[in-house]
């Protein structure tokens, strides 16, 4: 195999591996961590979002940002909560 075919085969499996998974798995912990355990949950959506960013998926740095948000919007909503019903 000469060098021209072996770039046109590495190039088709780059392209081939375009999938959003570890950036809808991110979305999704997101979403959870907003009702519960808004810092493990947070963590875990962060992570797999850097995942989805070095494997070059396309909508990671958008679920990297809501990731933070979420996390910090939950927390920030679980202490709200807990002085509301304990005053």
């Amino acid at each position: 195999m000469d060098n021209g075919n072996l770039n046109q085969v590495l190039e088709g499996l780059k392209n081939e591996n375009k999938s959003n998974t570890f950036s809808i798995i991110s979305f999704v912990v997101s979403s959870l961590s907003l009702l519960m355990f808004p810092p493990f949950l947070g963590i875990i959506s962060i992570i797999a979002s850097v995942i989805g960013i070095f494997k070059e998926e396309k909508h990671a740095k958008i679920a990297l940002v809501v990731a933070i948000v979420f996390m910090l919007l939950g927390m920030f909503f679980g202490l709200f909560f807990s002085i509301l019903l304990n005053s």
